[in-house]
């Protein structure tokens, strides 16, 4: 259940495409780049050209010096903190979903960290020591499966029992490799950080990154009503009210199209 985690006023077009480390410069991808290399953080030709606009916050943004890459069982603890920071406990996933869904579907998640050293960085990121790792931080998640559904259930919320032993369980609930839709469970940013555009530039990137891949046709999520606007901003066409009743319910079920490409 993705949140937005920004003002109503960002900007939110013509954002910067994020390297896979810090500081690294944008280079033409070559024609053999992976679904790996893609969501991890590689630039291609359709991400060159992304930028900030000047605005009031882009001096925040560039002292954080931010990155992303793909997620992994690594990164569990790291994202249960940023979670149960940004979402009510009702909403939060639990540490068994992150362990279930980095171990089947890692490549589907994206993280955005800081390069700031640790020495430097604010006050409370250094009273959360699950958030740090030896040179990084990590700042914002997008955490994804994919399922064979058109929107998102409370099926696709959940994971299969005994998923550790049962690597091929015929269970509905969870991932699903044949899918073609990219179900975004979370989308979060440390409170201290929001509203500085972050939640639209992980965004951004995570949905270029997922339709350079071309393994799905479409990312699907939840929204609560008030939230609706900036999904719609970014391309999400919002389906009406989902039957998902995760969290306590009232959702709106939204969807992105990945656009068809007919010059083949």
């Amino acid at each position: 259940m993705p949140r937005d985690l920004e003002s109503e006023r960002e900007i939110i077009e013509n954002l910067p495409q994020l390297s896979r480390e810090p500081d690294s410069g944008a280079t033409p991808a070559s024609a053999s780049m992976s679904f790996r290399d893609i969501i991890s953080g590689a630039p291609s030709a359709a991400d060159k050209g992304y930028f900030f606009e000047p605005d009031e916050n882009q001096s925040k943004r560039d002292e954080l010096h931010p990155y992303v890459q793909t997620l992994n069982v690594t990164n569990v603890d790291s994202c249960v903190a940023l979670e149960a920071a940004a979402f009510p406990p009702h909403e939060a996933a639990t540490k068994e979903k992150f362990e279930y869904r980095f171990s089947v579907c890692g490549e589907l998640s994206l993280g955005m960290f800081t390069a700031t050293p640790t020495k430097d960085a604010p006050a409370n990121l250094q009273k959360d020591a699950t958030l740090h790792t030896a040179s990084s931080t990590l700042i914002a998640h997008v955490v994804s499966t994919k399922t064979t559904n058109d929107v998102v259930s409370d099926e696709d919320m959940d994971l299969p029992k005994n998923w550790q032993t049962e690597r091929h369980s015929m269970s509905k609930a969870g991932h699903k490799e044949e899918g073609r839709t990219i179900a975004l469970h979370s989308l979060a940013v440390l409170p201290a950080y929001q509203k500085i555009g972050l939640g639209s530039t992980i965004l951004k990137s995570y949905v270029q990154r997922m339709q350079n891949a071309e393994i799905a046709d479409r990312i699907v999520l939840l929204a609560h009503d008030e939230l609706v606007p900036f999904y719609e901003k970014h391309g999400f066409e919002k389906k009406g009210k989902s039957k998902a009743t995760y969290g306590g319910g009232n959702w709106v079920d939204m969807v992105y199209e990945f656009p068809i490409d007919d010059s083949e």
